[in-house]
């Protein structure tokens, strides 16, 4: 026959495969929508924007963790002068940088270090929500995005073994 019945483990190939190439376009997007004006102008205006409300929420953070392990004043201006921000309050270095580390962890996605991709942007993600909690936001679209990782992150994928192909 031409066509074979596909299995079930064609199907969930196809399918991790579909919702990894989901994950690779919408980071490639919003990432590079964070680095450059070139992509879309309207959402990066809109990302600035918002990383002006989003900077202060991770500089507190940050002061809270100093505040914990005594050094309150040393933290809070790393993150708001070197880490998050240049001083100028519009939070542009956070912007940019959570935009790189988007793209290129799906990037890496398509190679041995998925895992590590994964992992990293579990946690941008949660970020992401916690932040948009804390503006009383909905935090639905990074909520679903970590949801895809999650399920890629748990579906494990298939072993190939190795050793040479059969011959019919």
């Amino acid at each position: 026959f031409f066509f074979k019945r596909a299995g079930t483990s064609t199907i969930v190939a196809m399918f991790r495969g579909l919702i990894t190439a989901l994950v690779i376009f919408a980071f490639i997007m919003a990432g590079a929508n964070k680095v450059t004006d070139a992509v879309h102008l309207e959402t990066y205006q809109f990302l600035s924007q918002g990383f002006k409300s989003f900077g202060p929420i991770w500089v507190k953070v940050f002061k809270d963790i100093g505040k914990t392990i005594g050094q309150e004043s040393i933290a809070a201006d790393l993150a708001d002068k070197y880490l998050l921000d240049d001083g100028s309050k519009t939070y542009q270095l956070m912007m940019k940088t959570v935009g790189i580390s988007e793209m290129v962890c799906a990037a890496l996605l398509l190679t041995p270090l998925r895992m590590l991709g994964l992992i990293v942007l579990a946690v941008n993600m949660a970020g992401a929500i916690y932040t948009h909690i804390q503006l009383q936001d909905s935090p639905m679209p990074p909520a679903v995005l970590l949801g895809l990782i999650i399920a890629l992150l748990l579906w494990p994928s298939p072993v190939r073994k190795s050793g040479k192909a059969k011959s019919s």
